[in-house]
């Protein structure tokens, strides 16, 4: 299926989650494609391949992205979202702290 290239991100995004995440809804995020504004076009390509697509707009702050092999801070914050990416962008788990 292709989408036209004028599609904003939002278009395609699951609808916005919002307070703080229950541990279903933590595990539900698994699996799904982070779209970032800068990459918006690998989101298109993860949609039209049948992904279901989130961004930043879709979840409560303060959110931290994690991709592969970065670096961040220990300090913990219980109301801090983080989401662990794969190489291809996918979450492979969100935990807060």
């Amino acid at each position: 299926r292709q989408l036209p290239l004028t599609m904003s991100l939002n278009d395609i995004c699951v609808p916005a989650l919002q307070g703080h995440l229950s541990e279903a809804q933590l595990q539900g995020l698994t699996g799904i494609f982070f779209g970032e504004e800068a990459h918006a076009d690998k989101a298109r390509a993860a949609h039209a391949q049948g992904s279901q697509v989130i961004t930043k707009a879709q979840l409560p702050e303060p959110l931290r992205v994690l991709h592969p092999d970065s670096m961040c801070t220990m300090d913990f914050r219980q109301d801090r979202l983080n989401l662990h990416l794969n190489a291809q962008g996918f979450i492979e788990r969100a935990t807060y702290g």
